[in-house]
């Protein structure tokens, strides 16, 4: 659906045709629409129509799309929860300008800056419980990743991340992989060293959702007790 503020009666829907939406993201003017649904397809909107300007599908195997754009709608991050690519697509086409093998981890959670200079990835190594956050700049190089394999039983998940304005901090929240064990942490970085400045521990089983203000001065979290 798209709404404007003056009603709560849709300019328009769209059926994309599978269950249902994982992610959804709009450009900071409001003209471009990107989504991403069960069945692995990103699809680009352009505010005026239902129709969308491109659809992809990220892969044929079963995966949920993740996605996020750039402040002015140029660029558009996605990857596919369970499969081990990054793509960057532009606004005029529908085909990837670029994607990018996270190896043996399977992606979690996508963001990019608001000028698309920078993408950061949360990731997982199910079969060794260890998470990674990689940041990839926008012609598809990898600047660096942070592995996190915390000591215990339920090992690391990272379920969110998140850009400043400028691409100057970033954030990632961690999760257990268990119910009912509580392994939350909240990592801040810095786009220079992927070590980070530092990581916060509440106590509770995971971290679903972190976001940080545009000049990287403050974080807000929440987790699952």
């Amino acid at each position: 659906y798209l709404f404007n503020k003056e009603s709560s009666t849709p300019l328009w829907t769209y059926d994309t045709g599978a269950d249902y939406i994982n992610t959804i993201a709009i450009s900071a003017d409001g003209k471009y629409i990107a989504a991403g649904d069960e069945d692995n397809t990103v699809h680009f909107f352009y505010k005026d129509s239902s129709t969308p300007l491109w659809s992809y599908t990220l892969d044929s195997s079963a995966g949920w799309a993740h996605v996020d754009i750039s402040d002015d709608g140029s660029y558009i991050a996605a990857g596919t929860s369970g499969q081990n690519k990054v793509y960057l697509f532009d606004k005029n086409g529908g085909t990837p300008l670029w994607n990018s093998s996270l190896g043996s981890y399977d992606l979690s959670s996508i963001a990019i800056s608001a000028d698309g200079q920078y993408i950061i990835t949360g990731s997982d190594y199910s079969a060794g419980y260890i998470g990674k956050v990689t940041l990839f700049i926008k012609n598809g190089t990898e600047l660096w990743n942070f592995t996190d394999s915390p000591a215990g039983c339920c090992g690391s998940y990272i379920y969110t991340v998140d850009i400043s304005a400028d691409g100057e901090y970033f954030v990632a929240g961690r999760g257990s992989l268990l119910a009912d064990v509580d392994n939350d942490a909240v990592f801040l970085f810095r786009k220079n060293n992927s070590t980070p400045l530092w990581n916060f521990t509440g106590g509770d089983e995971r971290v679903h959702s972190v976001k940080i203000s545009e000049d990287g001065q403050y974080i807000t979290s929440f987790g699952e007790d």
